[in-house]
């Protein structure tokens, strides 16, 4: 019984909050993509834009599939990589975190 308590408390409790309400959204349009961001990474959704665009052609080639407009979100609002990606919602959610700190150094 103390086994199945705890593997409820363990399924219930989440380990991340992915609710930042708090956090102002804006948005880059491209023709194929629609960048999601928030203050503090505007280069990392320009450069992702440009990217982006450069691999449509190939990438949609490649495969004889055009999806709708592709939505990205760029996120960087925890200090953990993670990146999801959802094809059937035509969604990529990517961790713009630079991972640059004291502790961790520059190489």
């Amino acid at each position: 019984m103390p086994v199945l308590l705890l593997g409820l408390c363990l399924i219930s409790t989440p380990t991340k909050s992915w609710n930042h309400s708090e956090i102002e959204w804006k948005t880059i349009r491209t023709e194929h993509f629609e960048i999601h961001f928030h203050t503090g990474a505007e280069w990392s959704a320009e450069q992702t834009a440009i990217i982006a665009e450069d691999i449509y052609g190939p990438i949609t080639r490649f495969y004889g599939y055009e999806p709708n407009t592709v939505h990205i979100s760029l996120f960087d609002y925890e200090d953990d990589p993670a990146g999801a990606t959802y094809y059937y919602h035509d969604r990529i959610d990517i961790s713009a975190s630079s991972f640059y700190f004291y502790l961790r150094g520059t190489a």
